[in-house]
Parts: C-alpha cells; sequence; structure tokens
C-alpha cells in the first residue's frame, strides 16, 4: 500500500472521526475543537499526499497553500483543545488571531522550515499543559486522544527532521507523507475505538457501592461547607482526594454515579454561589468582579464568567447591577 492510499484512508477515517464526535458526544467547546482539529489534519494529509504522488501537478501550487494553510492553523487548534479538555479554558477573542498566520499562508509563501518550527512550537505547548494537567479532573476519553495526537504529531516532527537533515537522499523523500498517512490512519482507528467507548455510562462496568458513594459525597459537600477548600484555585482531584483518605478514581466515580458531575462542574457550582454572595452583599460594593472571583476560587477570568453565566443566566456584572 503506497503513502497514496495510506493517507486517503487516513483522511477518511480524521473526517469521519470528527463528523462522529458531534454527533454521539455533547459537543461541547473541548470536542468541537477536536472535530475541526481532524479536518484540518485531514485536510493536511491529503494536501501532502497529493503533492507527492505527482498525478495532481496542474494545481500543485493550490495544494501547497493548503498544506501550509492546515500546519499553520493544526498547531494552535492542538494547544487550545488541549488546553480546554484539561484545564477547561477556552481561548479569548484575541487568541483566535493565532489563526491569522494559517490565512496569510494561503496568499503569501512562507519558507516550510518556518511553518514546521512553527508547528513544532505548539506541539511542545500542548505536551507541557498534558504535563502541568496531570492531576486534573478530565474525561479518560479526552486523555486518551491528547496521548494519541501528542504521539502523532511527535512522530509527525521526527520525520519532517529526517527531511531536513537528509533532504538529499532520494528514499527519504517520501518520508514525510508515509509516516503521515501510517500515522493518523493508526491515529484514526485508534480514536474511533474511543469514540465508540463513550456512547454509554462513563462507569457502567464498575459502579460503586451506593452507600460509598453517597458516603464520598457527604464529606466532599461537608468539607467544602466547613473548610471551604473550593476558594483555593490550585486544588486538585489527588488533593482533593488525599484530605478525604479516598484514591482519585474513587471520588470522581462518587461524583459520576451520585451527582452525574464532573469535579470541575461540581467546584464550579460552589465557586459561583460563593461569587453570588459576595456580588449581592453590599458591604463588597467597592471590591472589583475581578477580586471577587480570585476570591472564590476561580483561576481566571475567562473561566469565571463562563462559569457564572451558565450557571446563573447572567454574567455577573449585570448581577450585581439588578441588585442596585
Amino acid at each position: 500500500m503506497d503513502s497514496t492510499t495510506f493517507g486517503v484512508i487516513g483522511a477518511v477515517y480524521a473526517a469521519a472521526f470528527g463528523a462522529g464526535l458531534l454527533r454521539v458526544r455533547r459537543s461541547s467547546s473541548a470536542d468541537s475543537m477536536l472535530a475541526l482539529l481532524c479536518g484540518i489534519a485531514a485536510t493536511a494529509i491529503v494536501s501532502i499526499v497529493a503533492q507527492h504522488d505527482g498525478r495532481l501537478d496542474a494545481i500543485e501550487w493550490q495544494l501547497e497553500r493548503a498544506e501550509l494553510a492546515a500546519t499553520l492553523l493544526g498547531g494552535p487548534l492542538l494547544f487550545f483543545y488541549v488546553r480546554a479538555a484539561l484545564l477547561k479554558r477556552e481561548p479569548r477573542r484575541l487568541e483566535w488571531l493565532q489563526a491569522l498566520p494559517a490565512a496569510m499562508a494561503l496568499f503569501v509563501e512562507a519558507p516550510i522550515e518556518l511553518v514546521v518550527g512553527h508547528q513544532f512550537g505548539y506541539t511542545i505547548a500542548a505536551a507541557v499543559v498534558a504535563m502541568r494537567a496531570r492531576d486534573a479532573e478530565a474525561e479518560p476519553f479526552h486523555r486518551n486522544v491528547i496521548r494519541g495526537l501528542l504521539l502523532f504529531f511527535g512522530a509527525l516532527h521526527v520525520a519532517q527532521l529526517v527531511r531536513f537533515l537528509w533532504s538529499d537522499v532520494g528514499p527519504l523523500r517520501n518520508v514525510v507523507p508515509v509516516v503521515a498517512s501510517a500515522a493518523i490512519l493508526l491515529l484514526g482507528v485508534a480514536l474511533a475505538l474511543a469514540l465508540c467507548g463513550t456512547a454509554g455510562p462513563r462507569y457502567r462496568n464498575s459502579p460503586l457501592a451506593e452507600p460509598d458513594a453517597l458516603r464520598c459525597i457527604e464529606r466532599l459537600d461537608a468539607l467544602m461547607r466547613t473548610d471551604g477548600v473550593y476558594r483555593d484555585p490550585s486544588l486538585s482531584l489527588a488533593a482533593l482526594a488525599e484530605k478525604l483518605g479516598v484514591t482519585t478514581h474513587h471520588l470522581s466515580q462518587s461524583l459520576n454515579q451520585h451527582r452525574g458531575t464532573t469535579l470541575v462542574d461540581y467546584l464550579a457550582v460552589w465557586r459561583v454561589e460563593e461569587a453570588k454572595r459576595q456580588l449581592l452583599d453590599p458591604a463588597r460594593d467597592a471590591v472589583t468582579i475581578d477580586a471577587i472571583a480570585e476570591a472564590s476560587g476561580f483561576g481566571s477570568r475567562t473561566a469565571f464568567y463562563s462559569a457564572f453565566k451558565r450557571l446563573e443566566g447572567v454574567t455577573p456584572s449585570e448581577l450585581r447591577k439588578r441588585r442596585t
């Protein structure tokens, strides 16, 4: 099987996975970015293998532009996806300006070395976020996908480096499309299997005994009420499980089984209630909304406004104005 066949099959897998992701799952921000990333990957792979195949020389310029644009867009999307999936941080409006190089690549020729370096930088940034968020509460589905994506991009970068260092070696001319096509084919199969595993309840095969789950949640609620640990923005699943004397799996499963939620969403409820109490307190009128967000346990302004609007239906400033 040649690189063209590999590429076409891999691109189909990637595109099908992206479409299936939006159909099967709840289409959160992370899911949507992952689906878009799959579409971008499919576009890049098709463009690369078509150029190396040699049968579409008439549109080689357009294929090259599509490849460069997809490559430049894939880096920021990978970083945004990893951050959204693990840290629940959605990109701000200004951060989307990082997609400008991709748009410019459609009209301005850019050195391939610069494009690859740009993509490599985002891969490193995404890997750093994944390493630092090892204790963050995130779906096993997204964690598995992130591992697969980082391995895919890592293999791609190695192939690109080999191509740059030994550009005069004939047999290595197609190393990038071959590695990219084979990697995305394997990744597509792995992601499809992961997606199939998310259709049902998350812990359907290993439920905790109801008294154990209930006891864990009662102790968790008491810890929130008495100690106010939710005010710590760095509070992690591992740290909280240690306070309760249970494993991270036990705590995560108890929340899912008894409350149907994750730790991130559970903490958001407590933090929003704390912020709401302060916003409605006339004695706190002189305190800025950002300061209230920080005191309530939110690590960023974006996360605070997003959670508050989702749970209360209004922004923090709108709630404060209604009281006055």
